[in-house]
């Protein structure tokens, strides 16, 4: 299998994903509709968060020799991060 995808030059890559639910029209009515609001009584809330047992898969080592590394046990706690963003105007430019 390896030979004959590489002789049609296919090679093994990270793919793009891209959202199954992508709506261009929701989009375009949505932008339409935050338009009338204020973006001064806007908050965008975003969300984020990682589990801190993760580890890096992959590592250097010279040709011929194995990469070790270490890893916690998966007892790892999840970290999670909330933060509000908000429109802040400011007449203050960017002076030196």
């Amino acid at each position: 299998m390896h030979r004959a995808l590489k002789r049609l030059s296919i090679s093994f890559k990270m793919k793009t994903i891209q959202p199954v639910e992508r709506d261009e029209h929701a989009r375009l009515h949505w932008l339409e509709a935050i338009g009338r609001f204020d973006p001064e009584r806007l908050v965008f809330v975003d969300e984020s968060g990682t589990h801190t047992a993760f580890t890096r898969l992959y590592a250097r080592a010279t040709r011929g020799e194995r990469a070790f590394g270490s890893a916690p046990r998966g007892r790892g706690r999840t970290q999670t991060l909330n933060r509000g963003i908000v429109f802040e105007w400011s007449d203050r430019r960017f002076r030196d």
